[in-house]
């Protein structure tokens, strides 16, 4: 956990609310078993499409021919908005013929059905733009009034080598860095993007048998005053990089649950030195784009292990292939429930050759 809290009631049995949206997922494999990744959720709630974004998620239940041929999955899934302490937790299902949409990087967007005993609006992330059946966020870029003139003449951004963590450079990849933060108040919000103004933020484990520990991990320096102007951009939920994860294993309940690394952190994965190209669409508002070709990934995400220092640290290091998520390529032809079904009870793991990441080294 940060040092900045985030809390979420248990979901009660009361449904207030039960209502459409779509979930962009992907379905991830980990030594402790498989298991879908919401990256985001979009609902229209009557008066505008809103975007919300997972702090954490349970594991998924999937069950198959509720009906011949027709499969649901099942996931709890904490949201809260940018700034806020306190979220809220809901049940998402999936059904295996909603799906609407398979993205180049293995993920897939499906309709759900979402389950809340509260008003989610409430909780909602920011904004979307609807376009062909996908979205944009409405997403931001702060930094100072003088280098936000210049992208705005340019209308480019360029990517940094800069990891999460903000210490070391990575080689083989650099990623154009938003928020969901409209504005970066204080020194919480500083942490909610991997910033502070000590350097360091401060990290406690979540252990099943053994007393909780308290370390700090060193991120990029850095004071509101670097960031006090803003870029307002539409991107493209297809762009998105997948977000690390921690595996969280609390003594009581004993009941695993995932967590989302600096959920208000949105990165585009370019090829090194690569650039968005920035559109305006209104007076203060831009659309990024960029050639397929610049775009970088990886076939799997950091999953920190919460129990121990070591794995709490590991998202942030981002060489660590320790501990990772290897995420499945999805396809037109394979999509989440049928992968599952012809691949059950069968080691995804072992074999696997995960591309690493390269970083300059330690100074």
């Amino acid at each position: 956990m940060h040092s900045y809290l985030r809390t979420t009631a248990p979901l009660e049995d009361e449904v207030k609310m039960r209502g459409e949206g779509m979930i962009k997922l992907r379905l991830g494999h980990s030594q402790v078993g498989t298991v879908i990744i919401p990256d985001v959720v979009f609902i229209n709630d009557g008066r505008k499409v809103r975007y919300f974004s997972p702090s954490f998620f349970s594991a998924c239940n999937v069950a198959f021919d509720i009906e011949e041929g027709v499969h649901l999955a099942r996931l709890t899934i904490d949201f809260a908005s940018p700034h806020e302490t306190s979220g809220t937790r809901v049940l998402v299902v999936i059904c295996s013929t909603d799906r609407v949409r398979c993205y180049d990087d293995g993920a897939q967007l499906y309709k759900c059905i979402i389950e809340c005993d509260q008003n989610i609006s409430d909780f909602s992330a920011g904004d979307a733009v609807v376009r062909d059946e996908d979205f944009s966020l409405i997403l931001f870029h702060h930094s100072t009034p003088d280098a936000i003139k210049s992208i705005t003449r340019s209308k480019e951004l360029w990517s940094s080598a800069w990891n999460l963590q903000g210490t070391r450079r990575l080689k083989n990849i650099a990623y154009v860095y938003f928020t969901s933060l409209s504005k970066i108040d204080d020194i919480n919000d500083l942490e909610r993007i991997a910033m502070s103004s000590q350097g360091q933020i401060t990290l406690t484990t979540t252990s099943p048998d053994q007393a909780e520990e308290i370390t700090t991990v060193n991120v990029y320096r850095e004071s509101t005053e670097g960031r006090t102007a803003k870029l307002k951009v539409q991107v493209g939920v297809e762009l998105l990089s997948p977000p690390h994860l921690r595996l969280h294993i609390p003594r009581r309940p004993n009941t695993p649950y995932y967590e989302i690394v600096q959920p208000e952190v949105f990165r585009v994965g370019l090829l090194p030195k690569a650039k968005l190209s920035l559109k305006k669409v209104f007076f203060n508002k831009y659309l990024a784009t960029v050639d397929n070709r610049l775009m970088a990934g990886f076939d799997n995400i950091i999953m920190g292990h919460a129990s121990t220092i070591e794995g709490l640290k590991a998202p942030y290091d981002e060489e660590n292939t320790d501990y990772l998520m290897h995420l499945e390529r999805l396809n037109l032809e394979n999509d989440l429930f049928d992968f599952w079904k012809s691949h059950k009870n069968t080691d995804q793991v072992s074999n696997r050759n995960p591309e690493k990441r390269e970083l300059d080294p330690l100074e």
